[in-house]
């Protein structure tokens, strides 16, 4: 793919959240005359786009074209996630990977993930080893945790040593099977960030 270097004094959407610290929502990214890379987004089959100012930069989210995506009409609503947690994780801690876990319903009695993210050469190594695309993330999304446990450290930042070892880990075997270790896990206001 074609790479672009964004200027920071431009007057593009990214300059743009990035000068004035507001999250911009575009509906269809290939049809945004502000987007440079309307073109590709439209060749990738990009839908929409939401900017969010992080840490020191911007954020960008998306969906893509077709059955298998969200269909964003506006903006998502976005969790505020702990952008210094993340940033000491994979920067610190040399995590690999991260997990957003929200509560399915304010009330509920579950943790779904919502979002995740691998390192590009993580998830390249996996595929190298494995032969498929799967990551621990990617199948932790399959998963839920119970909020009674989490509850109980509600506030405050907590870690699993050895994923791969914890029998109260209900994702154990799934640990084993991607070889994780140490695992941070970071409250937000209505859930979890975890890192590993």
């Amino acid at each position: 793919g074609k790479a672009f270097r964004l200027p920071k004094a431009g007057s593009g959407p990214v300059a743009t959240v990035l000068a004035t610290l507001d999250p911009i929502f575009i509906a269809d990214a290939g049809a945004c005359d502000q987007l440079k890379r309307k073109e590709i987004a439209s060749q990738y089959g990009i839908a929409s786009i939401n900017l969010i100012p992080f840490a020191g930069g911007v954020l960008e989210l998306g969906t893509s074209s077709g059955p298998e995506t969200a269909n964003w009409s506006e903006a998502p609503d976005l969790p505020n996630i702990p952008a210094s947690a993340l940033q000491q994780a994979f920067d610190k801690e040399g995590a690999a990977y991260a997990l957003l876990w929200r509560q399915d319903r304010p009330d509920g009695d579950h943790f779904t993930a919502a979002a995740d993210y691998v390192l590009p050469e993580r998830r390249r190594a996996l595929r190298n080893k494995r032969g498929d695309d799967q990551t621990f993330a990617s199948q932790s999304k399959g998963y839920k945790l119970s909020v009674d446990p989490l509850r109980r450290k509600w506030g405050r930042a907590f870690a699993i040593t050895d994923a791969k070892s914890n029998a109260g880990l209900n994702r154990q075997v799934l640990a084993k099977e991607f070889d994780i270790g140490r695992v941070i896990f970071a409250p937000f206001p209505g859930g979890y960030l975890e890192c590993g």
